[in-house]
């Protein structure tokens, strides 16, 4: 077992400033901050003609598989 992770009866160790400021990349948060905000896709799947198809396709195997249709 790792001692990165301790279970105690006196609770979580103190940390120190300097612990804090050894982890802290304001950087990377902010990368990734910006880059949660974009969205996935430039347009929705259901407006790209090879998407739609494919969304198609598998909506009707869904429904085969079923018993629907």
């Amino acid at each position: 077992m790792s001692d990165r992770y301790r279970i105690t009866r006196e609770g979580a160790p103190v940390i120190t400033d300097a612990e804090i400021a050894r982890h802290a990349d304001s950087e990377r948060l902010l990368y990734n901050y910006h880059r949660a905000l974009k969205p996935l896709y430039k347009r929705p799947l259901y407006k790209d003609p090879k998407m739609f198809i494919a969304l198609v396709i598998i909506v009707l195997l869904v429904l085969l598989i079923t018993g629907e249709i």
